[in-house]
């Protein structure tokens, strides 16, 4: 499972994010409720968080542009190429938490 990490911005909350979690938090409630954390770490920086720091110097911009209706080709290219860079984010740092677990025995 991932989920957003630390802050909030302002497009995630319009995409219906109301909550984040921190490392503990998570393996804490999930803990609570019956699931063993075989790992649990950050995910997304440099490329991911830039993404969602770019998206938010006009958050109702890139909402129009990206989070509704049909995507332009320009739009189109742009997730492509990010996409790409995507895969360049491979130190355990960043806003995404990836959380792997199991039901307790």
């Amino acid at each position: 499972m991932t989920v957003p990490k630390g802050e909030i911005f302002y497009t995630e909350q319009e995409i219906g994010h109301f909550r984040h979690f921190w490392e503990g938090q998570l393996i804490e409630e999930f803990d609570k409720n019956g699931v063993e954390c075989i790992n649990c770490h950050a995910w997304g920086f440099p490329f991911h968080d830039l993404a969602k720091i770019v998206a938010n110097i006009n958050p109702r911009l890139s909402l129009k542009k990206f989070a509704s209706g049909e995507l332009s080709p320009i739009s189109k290219f742009l997730f492509f190429i990010t996409n790409i860079f995507y895969y360049l984010n491979f130190l355990p740092l960043g806003k995404q938490l990836y959380y792997v677990s199991r039901k307790k025995s």
